[in-house]
């Protein structure tokens, strides 16, 4: 919402002649006048699918699916449930204090995308250039002043040397870890519990210790598939219904294509999950090829064979895999092989899924797939970007950056400067009202205040296609034309753009 000022000044008369500051006090009050009069909401559709680059569906033959965030959704219950059963490994398996069943579950105070400094015990948010957003940093619950942040770091930059890997991972020689998964809510979110109860209570403690014990205690929950017998368990509570994948999936077969899935996770789990959600007590017929147990993303790198389930899908045989069969399901196994056995290579292949490292990077660097990326995270912030405060908001924002630009060269008096200052208290406000129109602590999974933010870089490289909900492709016909959306480059000429607004 606008809270900009109408801006008045006395000027002496014999200034007026000379002075700069009659014009800025007009074009100010007309960037207030212009946003707060005859304002139109311009809306995007929360369901629509996106481009990174130009993608056409009739040259895509084969559609590979991801389980877990991808061809199932699950519900806000089940990163309680990951974080209360990892809270409680921290206290009955590594001696936490019994104090940390007090703390209440609170998945509003992160957003997935941030860093994870191991050694300082920081989480942060950083940009597509290795940028710390000042105002984005916490230990525990606790803002890490912008000084600070100078004095660990020596500026707001993060050497390359610290950053993860190109599979997200963190060696022992780096020092920062990227939450980027739809689970990583809950170790963000015990991790700052942890900190945060150690802190309030002069409790002294190793981040680096703190980091460890919580990460095993949440792989734990996921390893020894606690997860996993939660989940069939309860299937209305932790899986979102309804659901459109038996239609899609109907649709893709009866057009020609091609459709596998290849998850990590155990058969008898996505067994009873898909039997919930298509209603297909044998939902295998809607796959041309299934594998399970696959390992991402050693799957894309590794040599493991392939080994073939029994009847009942309960145990492996132990005769030589050398092709695949309708019908059977295949456990562990190798890219090379799936585009061995099948003849199913390059770009006529797209695989989805919900992981950026786990699975999109090698099938997009390695192999030429193309590739779509589920976002859960897409649809709750375009419906936060549609609303009339936020426009508002950005609109403010934008035309505040232009007038500070265009009068920053030619103020020379204090009177003048001194309004470009305002100018820039009320742009840092604005800023801050962006950021908490999405997370109050760390805004949009998107964005930085004046960029993109590393989540989003990692979409751009290695995510073709992305949409909030895999269903959303049965808004489009099978012959879509996706294209990325051209930018102008800072030395490219703005030239007007025709704007096709699709309306579904």
């Amino acid at each position: 919402m606008i809270r900009l000022p109408k801006f008045t000044l006395k000027i002496p008369q014999s200034l007026r002649l000379l002075s700069r500051l009659p014009q800025m006090q007009e074009d100010y009050n007309n960037l207030i006048q212009n946003i707060t009069s005859n304002f139109k909401v311009k809306t995007q559709n929360p369901h629509s699918v996106y481009a990174n680059k130009m993608v056409n569906l009739s040259e895509i033959h084969v559609y590979g699916f991801d389980y877990d965030y991808t061809l199932v959704r699950y519900t806000p219950a089940l990163i309680k449930e990951i974080y209360n059963n990892s809270k409680q490994a921290l206290v009955e398996q590594l001696n936490y204090p019994t104090g940390l069943y007090d703390i209440p579950f609170n998945i509003k105070f992160s957003t997935r995308g941030l860093h994870y400094d191991i050694v300082e015990g920081i989480l942060m948010k950083i940009d597509g250039t290795h940028r710390i957003q000042l105002g984005t940093a916490y230990i525990g619950h606790r803002p890490v002043k912008d000084d600070d942040i100078i004095r660990i770091y020596g500026s707001t930059h993060i050497p390359i040397s610290f950053m993860n890997d190109t599979y997200g991972n963190a060696p022992r020689h780096k020092r920062l870890v990227h939450f980027i998964d739809n689970f990583s809510s809950a170790e963000i979110n015990l991790l700052t519990d942890v900190a945060e109860f150690f802190l309030s209570r002069n409790i002294p403690y190793d981040p680096v210790n703190l980091y460890t014990d919580v990460h095993d205690a949440v792989h734990e929950v996921h390893v020894k598939h606690q997860l996993h017998d939660a989940i069939i368990n309860n299937v209305e509570k932790f899986i979102e219904k309804p659901s459109k994948i038996t239609l899609l999936l109907e649709r893709l077969k009866n057009a020609g294509k091609k459709t596998f899935l290849v998850t990590n996770s155990p058969f008898y789990f996505i067994d009873a999950g898909l039997k919930y959600l298509t209603g297909y007590p044998d939902w295998k017929d809607l796959f041309d090829l299934i594998i399970i147990d696959a390992g991402k993303p050693a799957f894309y790198t590794a040599t493991r064979p392939f080994r073939l389930l029994e009847p009942n899908c309960k145990f492996k045989k132990w005769d030589t895999v050398s092709g695949f069969h309708p019908g059977n399901v295949y456990c562990q196994g190798n890219v090379t092989d799936l585009m061995k056995y099948s003849g199913w290579n390059g770009q006529e292949v797209i695989y989805i899924g919900d992981h950026m490292y786990s699975d999109l990077v090698d099938p997009v660097l390695k192999f030429g797939w193309r590739s779509g990326a589920i976002i859960p995270d897409l649809e709750r912030e375009i419906n936060r970007m549609n609303t009339k405060e936020y426009q508002m908001t950005l609109t403010t924002v934008l035309q505040l950056e232009q007038l500070i630009a265009k009068y920053t060269p030619l103020v020379n008096t204090t009177a003048e400067i001194q309004t470009v200052d305002f100018w820039e208290i009320e742009l840092a406000n604005e800023f801050k009202n962006l950021k908490e129109n999405f997370n109050k602590q760390f805004g949009s999974l998107f964005r930085t205040i004046h960029g993109t933010s590393y989540f989003s870089r990692r979409l751009a490289r290695f995510a073709d296609l992305y949409t909030a909900r895999v269903d959303n492709l049965l808004n489009y016909s099978l012959s879509e034309r996706f294209y990325g959306r051209r930018i102008s480059l800072p030395h490219e000429a703005a030239l007007a753009t025709i704007d096709y607004e699709r309306i579904i």
